[in-house]
This record gives C-alpha cells, structure tokens and sequence, in this order.
C-alpha cells in the first residue's frame, strides 16, 4: 500500500465486510437492511482503512455498496420530503457549517463531512429501502435474530473476563472493572454504549411479542438479548434506558391523556425547582444503580453548561477543560450537540426527536385499525424513541450506535411522514365538498403508508 493508505483492519474483519458488501447488492429487498445489522451488531468501529488520509471504517465501506445497490436495482423511488426529513437535512448543513467555522481547520471540515457521509448514508439509504411499517416489523424481527448471539457472547465475556470479539481486533481482550463490576462491551467502543444498543430495543420486541407477529420464540429471544446486553455492560445509563422504554410502554393506556401527564411532569419539575438546593438537574445526581457510577458528574456538567452558556450558544466551543480539568469528556448527547454546534444546533437536534413523536402521535391517532395491533407497534416506536432520549442525557454516540439511532428515526419518518403533511383546516360548506374530500385522500393515502398487505416492492 502507498504511504497514504493505512489498513486498520484484520483479514477476517475485511473478508466478513467484503461478503456483506456483496450481499447487500444481491439480497432481496426485504432483507436489503441485514448485511448493515449484521456489521452494526459484531463489528467494531475502529477497524477500517485510512485512504488519502480520509478514514472508512467498514460500515463506510458498507454504505457505497448500499447505495450502489440502489442504483443498479432501480430503487431510487421518488421521496417526498417532510417535516423530520427537512429537520434532519438542516441540522447537518448547520452542524457542518458551524463546527468548520468554530475550529476553522481544514480536518474540521474534513472530521464534519465524514459525519454527513455517515448521516446522509444512512439515513436517506434507509429512507429509500423502507416504504412501510411491514418493512420496519421485518427489520425488528432480523434485529432480534441478531441481538441473541450478540447478547449470548457478552454472557461469555461476563463469565470468562474475555472480549470474543478481539478476535477482529480494536476492542479490550480483557475486560473492565470499576468498583468489582464487570463491564462487558462487545463490539461498542465502550460499555454504555453496549448497553445502551440492547437497551434501547426492547420496546419495539416488547410490541411485536404482544401484537403476535412473527416467531413468539424469537421476539422472547429479543427481549431476554435485551435486558442481557445492558446488565453485562455494568452501567446505570443502559439499565436506566431500558427502564425508560419500559415505563413509556406502561403509558399505553393513559395514550389519550398524554398532553396532561406531559404538562403534570414539568409541574413536577417546577416544583422540584422550588424545593431543592440545588438546580432541578441534580435529580440526575441521584439516578445511580451501580457502584462507582458517575451520575453526579452528568448533572455537573449540564450546571457548567449553564454557568458558561455564553462560551458555546453561537457556534460551539473548541474546550470546555476551562471549567475544570474533570469537564473534558462531554458524556450528555445534547450538550455535545450544542458545543459541537451552538445552541441552534442543539435546538435542531431536539426539533428532530419532536417531529418524530409529532409523527407517531398523528398516525397513532389517524389510522384504521380495530384491532389496535398496529396503533400498539407505534407506540413501540414512540418508546423506543423515549428511550434514546433518556440515554442521551447521558451518553453520545460515537460508535455504530450511530446506525440504529438513523434507521429509528428513518422508520419514522417512512411510516409516518404521510400524516405530518400540512393538512386542510377549511371546513366545507356542505357535506361532501371539496374539502371533505381532500382530507378523506389525505387519510388513505396516510393510511396506504402503513398498510399491512399493500402491494411489495
């Protein structure tokens, strides 16, 4: 290889990368998705090739194939655009923009375009492989099928102190310890992280399990892998984003009272505020379920951000060690948003999570289904969603993690964009007038979006 070309990479990690790079072309449509999740679940970020001084890990190298196979299968369907799509767009040209102007280096920009690369190969390459909710329940039961040996291997590290998966290198052979607890990480460049993939899943097994479909074995399966994953990983952060999927499940029967337990929580919160010494985001301090858990140090820094929000609202800042030599690592996803950034691209990452659940509230509300089977899946949904929210309160995405947070929000946005279209407000002069009509093709084509037994690509 030439001086500007450094492979990271062992020959297994390639020959496993090559393969799936081949089946990510020639695989049906429906099962288009797997080769991605299979390298999410039992790849390590860090192995990759260094070409010309730009890094291509091999989900990089995975991502041209995929779009490759777009182009060849004639896939590129026509997308319209909706209210997540535009939301995701625009926070990517600001987090580009602002965070090359903040540091002001050609590797700033360089480091910001291979985050498009990621969002933009992602994202969008699973906008135009999914139409549907059928397509989303097969990617859920293709992700429960890998979660089980995924779960089943970090059972084997807990037990042996061993990482399998160094066999692929770029992870710990031996495991951590902090303060006598294990902590197991897989493939993930760290044990939250670990934890939090597993964690994160189980509201969308849970919903699949209890709606009966699909293998009843495998979706248990899915949820033991689950619940395995995070308590391996010996954390807080994953146990408490799995608890957080759990409780937004628990919601479902209080569905249509929503705003009111939304408005009784920042009362809640209020109140808290009025009581306590401290700030209201000390309660973080106090959500620690394992030894050594650094939960106070999570409520800390949001205090700093506060205390020196005018170092970073503009467009970021490159350093926050001026607070204190212990605030160097930014372990909250939305403050790192905000110093990558400024606070309007924190604002935009926050709009992309409301438009979701503005999303799945609509078409929860919109579509026909008796059976409640397929409003109960969104609401899976709706929980995943809430407890990636929980976890980034005290975690970023820095690995592949990065690939199940884009495929949620592109199911979302696929599945639910038709509702979040601007609807028509005129009410008709008489029954049956132009405007009736034009919200009763509204709704079917809304409803086509999740159709069930809708004609397959």
């Amino acid at each position: 290889m030439g001086s500007d070309t450094v492979a990271d990479v062992t020959a297994l990690g390639l020959s496993i990368t090559l393969a799936l790079c081949l089946l990510m072309v020639i695989v049906p449509r429906k099962y288009a998705l797997a080769p991605v999740l299979i390298l999410t679940c039992f790849m390590p970020m860090a192995q990759q090739l260094v070409l010309g001084g730009l890094h291509f890990p091999m989900l990089r190298i995975l991502m041209i194939f995929g779009w490759l196979r777009l182009l060849v299968r004639q896939e590129l369907r026509k997308i319209e655009f909706n209210s997540i799509d535009w939301a995701v767009l625009i926070w990517l040209v600001v987090s580009v923009t602002n965070y090359s102007i903040l540091w002001g280096t050609t590797e700033a920009l360089v480091n910001r375009l291979g985050h498009a690369y990621n969002v933009i190969g992602t994202y969008f390459m699973f906008r135009y492989l999914i139409i549907d909710l059928e397509d989303a329940r097969k990617i859920f039961r293709i992700t429960a099928l890998l979660v089980i040996p995924l779960a089943l291997a970090m059972l084997f590290e807990y037990k042996t102190q061993r990482n399998p998966f160094a066999v692929l290198g770029s992870v710990h052979d031996i495991t951590q310890i902090r303060e006598g607890v294990l902590r197991c990480q897989g493939p993930f460049a760290h044990p939250i992280l670990a934890g939090s993939f597993g964690a994160a899943l189980f509201p969308v097994f849970f919903t699949l399990w209890r709606v009966k479909y699909g293998s009843r074995a495998l979706l248990v399966g899915g949820m033991l892998a689950a619940v395995v994953i995070p308590v391996t990983a010996g954390s807080s952060g994953p146990l408490l984003t799995l608890l957080a999927g759990i409780a937004a499940l628990c919601l479902w029967p209080l569905r249509k009272h929503m705003r009111l337990l939304w408005w009784g929580f920042l009362g809640g919160l209020a109140f808290l505020q009025l009581v306590m010494n401290r700030p209201v985001w000390y309660v973080i301090a106090y959500l620690s379920l394992h030894p050594g858990s650094t939960s106070w140090y999570r409520a800390a820094i949001i205090d700093q951000a506060m205390q020196h929000i005018g170092q970073w609202w503009l467009i970021g800042t490159q350093s926050t060690l001026n607070w204190g030599s212990i605030y160097g690592d930014i372990t909250n996803g939305y403050l790192r948003e905000g110093f990558d950034g400024g606070i309007l691209q924190m604002a935009l990452f926050i709009l992309i999570i409301a438009r979701c659940f503005r999303g799945l509230s609509l078409a929860r509300q919109g579509i026909e289904d008796p059976t409640e089977n397929t409003q109960f899946f969104l609401w899976g949904l709706r929980s995943c969603l809430f407890a990636h929210v929980a976890t980034f309160f005290g975690v970023r995405y820095f690995d592949q993690n990065f690939v199940i947070w884009f495929l949620l929000l592109a199911i979302i946005s696929s599945t639910t964009g038709a509702y979040l279209k601007k609807q028509k407000t005129v009410q008709p002069e008489l029954p049956g007038g132009r405007a009736t009509r034009e919200r009763s093709e509204d709704t079917e084509f809304a409803n086509s979006a999740l159709s069930l037994n809708g004609k397959r690509a």
